[in-house]
C-alpha cells in the first residue's frame, strides 16, 4: 500500500494483524458457500455469533468479494467513503496482478 505522501506501508500484515485480533485466539467455525475458479472454498467464518468477513471489510481490511455475495458491499463503500484501513491508501486488489493491471483505490 501507498500513503498520498509516498511511503509505503505492509496493510496486508495489519490485515493480518487484524484478523488475529478478531478470532481472539478463540475458536473460529467457517461453513463452505461456494468454490472459486481455482477450486478454493469460500466460506463464512464466524468467532460466536461475530462475522469476521463482515468487521474485516468494515474496517478496511477486506474487500466484498462480489463474485459471490453482495452482503458486503455496503460495508465496504461505508469503510471506503471513511478511508478506514487500507482505504487510506493506495493499494492492488488481491487477485488483479496476476491479470496484469492494477485495481488501485485512494481517497
Amino acid at each position: 500500500c501507498n500513503r498520498s505522501n509516498g511511503t509505503r506501508w505492509r496493510c496486508g500484515h495489519w490485515a493480518t494483524v487484524e484478523l488475529d485480533r478478531l478470532a481472539g485466539g478463540r475458536a473460529v467455525v467457517c461453513q463452505p458457500l461456494d468454490k472459486d475458479s481455482y477450486g478454493r472454498v469460500v466460506a463464512r467464518c464466524r468467532r460466536g455469533n461475530s462475522d469476521l468477513a463482515k468487521h474485516m471489510v468494515a474496517g478496511g481490511w477486506g474487500l466484498a468479494y462480489r463474485q459471490y455475495s453482495e452482503d458486503y458491499v455496503d460495508v465496504e463503500d461505508a469503510a471506503r467513503s471513511a478511508g478506514r484501513g487500507a482505504w487510506g491508501s493506495e493499494f492492488e486488489a488481491p487477485g488483479t496482478g496476476a491479470a496484469g493491471y492494477a485495481a488501485t483505490s485512494s481517497l
